[in-house]
């Protein structure tokens, strides 16, 4: 994921600078669209935790 998002924004770094940035982009997106970033985050812990269980 990392990969594809440096390969579309063409920039440089290693993949903490990388991460940040899509998390970046993530949470400008959620604004945009009215979505609660935080209530996304929880959803998505508890729907990956179950689905590991």
């Amino acid at each position: 994921m990392l990969d594809r998002h440096r390969a579309d924004t063409g920039l440089e770094g290693d993949q903490e600078i990388m991460l940040t940035h899509l998390l970046g982009d993530i949470i400008e997106w959620c604004d945009a669209h009215k979505v609660d970033f935080d209530l996304v985050v929880q959803s998505t812990r508890e729907m990956l935790r179950d689905a590991a269980s």
